[in-house]
């Protein structure tokens, strides 16, 4: 009896190639499916940041409405102005809309790895961590650093010479021809080490090509720069399917993926020309 036991166990038991043959095909699994499951949660980051972009675009259309159809200030004190960049003077329109939205996640893209209040808690000025500022000048921080850039260039700019006076030109639902067409918010970067995305996203963004009449500039598109430079895309920067795709809402309020060629659609950036104006997503005209 005990020696029919022993020879049953035997003969259950597993062998050595068995054994290699069953880890083989576990490799094997994990090799089609690792990606498979990478590339769904890629795509549901993506998804959940065109969500928020949308969700901001709203809050965006709801200010304009509330003030006769103006579009936003990108910041109050402008580019020129002797308080820009000064707490709390100086109000980044993230900080003007929040009323609109109540949470600061929206403002962020779950594929932006820098998006967290302990990366973005920091002065916009500095660079250094304000961890035990009051409530308010954290959110003032933050505020600067939200992943949907505002395309400044054509809604909220300095027209003529860049001067703390002005003459500040901010757009009009009345003085948008094409809503469907014209690009509100771009995902964007603050900065860059090396070839990696630091510091959040960026409140304002340049076009590729500004308006005849621009006075403060950023920097635009340099195209023809080191990559490494932020500005390389105007502070946009394509979060999103491996560094190929960004976010983009529109100013009627719809939002979707494009490539780089799509944003660019109508202008040559190194001679800074808009050559298609109908192709152009940026412009008000």
């Amino acid at each position: 009896m005990v020696g029919n036991h022993l020879s049953s166990r035997n003969r259950s038991a597993f062998t050595l190639i068995e054994l290699l043959v069953v880890i083989a095909i576990i490799a094997i699994l994990a090799a089609i499916l690792f990606p498979v499951f990478a590339q769904t949660r890629e795509q549901a980051r993506s998804i959940s940041c065109l969500s928020n972009f949308r969700q901001t675009g709203l809050a965006m259309s709801m200010y304009t409405q509330d003030y006769d159809e103006t579009f936003v200030n990108v910041n109050s004190c402008g580019f020129a102005g002797s308080c820009y960049g000064v707490y709390p003077q100086d109000q980044p329109w993230p900080l003007v809309v929040y009323p609109y939205m109540k949470s600061w996640q929206i403002f962020r893209c779950p594929d932006d790895p820098n998006a967290t209040d302990s990366q973005l808690t920091m002065d916009p000025n500095t660079g250094n961590p304000d961890y035990n500022a009051p409530e308010a000048k954290k959110e003032w921080d933050w505020a600067w650093r939200v992943d949907s850039g505002y395309n400044y260039d054509w809604l909220s700019y300095n027209a003529g010479p860049c001067s703390p006076t002005g003459p500040f030109k901010i757009a009009t639902l009345a003085t948008v021809n094409r809503p469907a067409n014209m690009i509100l918010l771009v995902d964007s970067t603050w900065g860059l080490s090396g070839t990696s995305v630091q510091g959040g996203g960026n409140w304002a963004i340049d076009s590729p090509v500004g308006p005849p009449d621009l006075g403060c500039y950023l920097g635009g598109w340099n195209l023809t720069s080191n990559p490494e430079v932020w500005n390389q895309y105007g502070g946009a920067w394509p979060h999103h399917t491996s560094g190929t795709r960004f976010n983009v809402a529109f100013v009627d309020g719809h939002a979707k993926s494009e490539n780089l060629g799509q944003l660019m659609a109508g202008a040559d950036p190194t001679k800074y020309i808009i050559y298609d104006m109908n192709a152009y997503q940026w412009s008000t005209n």
